[in-house]
């Protein structure tokens, strides 16, 4: 039983070493998107593209689901679009209807955007020596110095949390591992040392006294 509880302490220690967090925010979908891009791939890119860059836009290294993410070239979009402007004379035109669909697709995706916000996209990662440290205190009760087990964590901006320094690498695998074989002989000694103190054998000792009451019952 001992060894078995050994065994999940040490696979829970390593695993803290490897554990990610994540968020991800995913842009807004406006009704029929995708026969909305088609008009702006019809009427747009023929000028604003990465060869002629038109108005210095080019709508050819965007898509539908990126919208949100270029909200104040869209804004200028809508705009143009209602007065009319856009495309520009002299080029294929489409119908009244459409442009206004198309503003009004644009809008009500901008809309929605703002309030579910476009965060970026943040990539999964492990816990960071801190992180670590903590964890290790809040679940098992240890104090442990991380700096002693794990390597250095890449400070990027003055945080120690940017996902793209704290990836799983083989290398850091094989350290989280040793890492955890060394903490779980700590965790040992520590609960010897709690059941050695003269309260913890006291308690104990009464508990494993058997009363003179209950032994000569004859159940």
């Amino acid at each position: 039983m001992r060894l078995n509880g050994t065994r999940q302490i040490l696979t829970l220690i390593a695993g803290l070493g490897t554990c990610f967090a994540a968020s991800a925010a995913s842009a807004p979908k406006g009704a029929d998107p995708h026969s909305q891009w088609k008009l702006i791939e019809t009427y747009c890119f023929d000028c604003h593209n990465t060869e002629d860059w038109a108005g210095s836009v080019a709508f050819d290294t965007m898509s539908v689901d990126t919208i949100p993410e270029e909200a104040k070239v869209w804004e200028t979009t809508v705009k143009k679009l209602k007065g009319g402007l856009m495309p520009p004379a002299g080029s294929a035109q489409p119908s009244r209807e459409e442009a206004l669909q198309l503003a009004s697709f644009l809008e009500t995706t901008l809309d929605t955007s703002l309030e579910k916000p476009y965060v970026g996209h943040i990539p999964l990662r492990r816990l960071n020596r801190r992180e670590y440290a903590n964890a290790i205190r809040d679940l098992i009760g240890l104090e442990i110095n991380p700096a002693t087990y794990l390597p250095d964590d890449e400070v990027k901006d003055g945080f120690d949390t940017d996902a793209a320094g704290l990836r799983v690498t083989p290398t850091f695998l094989d350290q989280a591992v040793s890492s955890a074989r060394e903490i779980v002989p700590l965790i040992g000694r520590a609960c010897t040392a709690e059941t050695e103190s003269p309260t913890v054998r006291e308690m104990s000792a009464r508990v494993a006294r058997p009363s003179r009451a209950i032994s000569a019952r004859p159940f």
